[in-house]
């Protein structure tokens, strides 16, 4: 996932699907669409000035559907492609991204 872009207390990750980001597997890319709507809607929040709602309410719904969406992928990549670097490269930026969730 792209890192957040801020300027005038605004937020944007220009985040949006393409066929780039499609990995061939349903459930997973199903996940990433509610990851990215996940986003959207904190971001929408958080640019409306709402930003008790958005770290209240939001902000955990994305943690949490973070964390079962990424023991889910990974559980998948260790078992199809084992314990490649690219696996624990993959797992290393989820462990970032929820560090950053959790900032």
């Amino acid at each position: 996932m792209q890192a957040l872009n801020t300027s005038e207390n605004k937020t944007s990750t220009d985040l949006c699907w393409g066929d780039a980001l499609d990995s061939g597997i349903c459930s997973i890319d199903s996940q990433h669409h509610a990851l990215i709507a996940l986003i959207a809607c904190f971001e929408k929040a958080h640019a409306a000035g709402h930003n008790t709602q958005a770290l209240a309410d939001v902000l955990p719904q994305l943690e949490t559907y973070a964390l079962l969406h990424f023991d889910e992928e990974e559980s998948l990549m260790k078992g199809l492609v084992g314990e490649d670097a690219f696996v624990r490269i993959h797992i290393a930026q989820h462990g970032e991204f929820i560090s950053k969730i959790r900032q």
